[in-house]
């Protein structure tokens, strides 16, 4: 029953609150943040981290900063475009995104060991599969589509064929079509074979 409050927990943006608490946790690394600024130039400050980190997750957010951390060239604290990159391109799963995972994983194991046994296939004999295949043909041939496609195929003129002489590469019937049309020289009738 917790799994959907789990799951949009472990989906819920991060609030400007923790935004500015997870930045800030890093003081003693990079600094006091808390510079001389106006309430107006900290509003603006703020505003930009809270912009480009819209839609992340406080443990996204948590996991960009700590990759920023370990960066040799990090320095005082993220500009927020490089911690929104980094916050997305890092693998982290927070808290709520652990519950909901091992949440998860019991409720499918509990579904699998409580699911019905299946009933074993039954055996066919052969005349029996024998007699469902020739029922699924002749319901099939009964389709229109399979209709259409046997009306196309009697209306088709049939291809002459014939098998090729020896040493030939076309039958007689293909010769006489291509020289009637002067495609090839007229053979000279040879008399072995008036003989």
């Amino acid at each position: 029953m917790m799994l959907p409050e789990l799951r949009a927990e472990a989906l819920r943006p991060a609030t400007h609150a923790e935004i500015i608490a997870i930045i800030r946790s890093r003081e003693q690394t990079f600094g006091d943040l808390r510079t001389a600024r106006s309430e107006g130039e900290w509003a603006a400050f703020w505003a930009d981290y809270f912009d480009t980190l819209e839609g992340l997750t406080a443990a996204s957010i948590e996991a960009g900063m700590a990759a920023y951390v370990a960066q040799p060239d990090s320095q005082w604290a993220p500009k927020p475009g490089r911690l929104a990159h980094l916050a997305k391109t890092t693998t982290s799963t927070g808290k709520f995104v652990r519950a909901y995972n091992r949440a998860r994983s019991a409720v499918l194991k509990h579904q699998q060991a409580n699911a019905p046994a299946q009933p074993a296939p039954a055996e066919y004999r052969p005349e029996e599969v024998k007699a469902m295949v020739a029922q699924v043909k002749s319901a099939m041939a009964e389709t229109p589509t399979a209709k259409m496609m046997t009306a196309r195929r009697a209306a088709m003129k049939p291809t002459p064929a014939a098998p090729l002489p020896a040493g030939s590469h076309m039958s007689a019937e293909m010769r006489a079509k291509l020289e009637e049309r002067g495609a090839i020289p007229r053979a000279e009738p040879s008399w072995e074979a008036a003989a």
